[in-house]
């Protein structure tokens, strides 16, 4: 099923227009790494309209360096061009380095992804850099977007995410938790004797803790033993 989910996910981030697309990165990329939180939005008018604007998120840290982000939506954003100078993301790089007097980390993340036949594409963007600037440059495509999403589909941050930003992916899984909250249900009042509403509301509770089939059960039983 979490094939399924990261495939609706990558077909709704290739759908999004560019001020969507800085939005969900405002709140994914906090989730992917603590580093990125304090993140806020520099390239949008005050009606959330997207406007031209170095980088497109910001973050400044304690010590007063920065966290450039620069947002990409071209169909063909990772696609070499014969002049690497006009390579999109290099482009978008080389922007926030010049802007940014104190940078400590340049972040080039696209809602396309990487060709398959591209390995080196990363490689090749931080090989280019490397004489630009000191500051740590992080590449993240459509993939890597999909791939986290996938993998930590029951935390509660990612499900507020997709929910809000990929309803296709949302309705499959809200859909696959209500199966498994009724087997569930079913495996442990099968088990022992139970109050229903006690037994959904620990269901509940396992299910904004834990992500794991095992664990849900495990933390639901034990909740029970200690309440008789």
């Amino acid at each position: 099923m979490s094939f399924v989910i990261r495939k609706l996910v990558e077909e709704s981030l290739e759908a999004m227009e560019a001020g969507e697309f800085q939005d969900s990165c405002l709140e994914f990329l906090p989730l992917w790494d603590d580093r990125f939180r304090g993140l806020s939005r520099l390239g949008h008018t005050a009606a959330g309209k997207t406007r031209a604007g170095t980088p497109d998120l910001l973050l400044t840290r304690p010590d007063s360096s920065q966290i450039g982000v620069q947002c990409g939506t071209e169909e063909s954003y990772w696609k070499p061009t014969e002049d690497v100078t006009k390579w999109k993301p290099y482009l978008d790089a080389n922007k926030c380095i010049r802007a940014l007097k104190n940078l400590f980390e340049v972040v080039v993340i696209a809602n396309r992804k990487i060709s398959t036949n591209k390995p080196n594409t990363k490689a090749g963007l931080i090989g280019l850099l490397e004489d630009k600037t000191v500051a740590a440059v992080t590449p993240l495509a459509r993939e890597d977007i999909s791939q986290y999403i996938s993998s930590t589909l029951h935390t509660p941050p990612t499900k507020r995410l997709i929910k809000k930003y990929f309803p296709d992916a949302f309705q499959v899984f809200a859909s696959e938790e209500e199966a498994q909250r009724l087997g569930l249900g079913r495996s442990i009042s099968s088990e022992r004797p139970v109050d229903a509403r006690t037994l959904i509301a620990l269901i509940d509770q396992a299910f904004e803790s834990f992500g794991h089939t095992e664990r849900l059960k495990e933390y639901v039983v034990g909740q029970l033993v200690r309440c008789a």
